[in-house]
């Protein structure tokens, strides 16, 4: 089960780690999120959300995931928290539209990455693969 792609940016990152969270924990453990930041800065502007933002809440929807999804207590925005711990944590893919910022952030969950033209374009998706391999190996994962 894949949900197709999530505008993290534009969702809280608490209240959409529980969200997956459940969602994995009903599909078996079959659930693979993909969490873009968009591409249309009239989404954010209905949201009241700053589209030059978008690369940093990004960043923080990712740690936020990631740590919340050990099923461990960690203290969010003041306050000591707890979200309930799916089947496969951690299997969040990045979704970006090319460039060494994507990579990076698709890199540092160690996931790696997804794109919309790894059908079309072999040797632009090795070389953003090895970008994301290298940089989790640098993060530690």
């Amino acid at each position: 089960m894949t949900v197709s792609a999530i505008i993290g940016p534009l969702h809280d990152p608490l209240r959409l780690a529980e969200d997956i969270a459940v969602l994995d924990l009903l599909s078996g453990g079959r659930l693979v999120t993909v969490a873009g930041i968009g591409y249309r800065p009239e989404e954010y502007e209905e949201r009241g959300v700053d589209w030059g933002r978008r690369g940093k809440l990004q960043d923080l929807l990712l740690e936020t995931l990631l740590t919340a999804w050990t099923g461990e207590p960690f203290t969010y925005q003041g306050r000591t928290v707890r979200v309930t711990r799916g089947r496969s944590p951690g299997r969040i893919r990045c979704s970006w539209s090319g460039g060494p910022r994507g990579r990076r952030r698709g890199g540092r969950p160690g996931s790696g990455c997804r794109s919309s033209r790894a059908r079309t374009c072999r040797s632009w998706t090795r070389t953003t693969g090895r970008s994301a391999r290298s940089t989790a190996r640098r993060a530690g994962r």
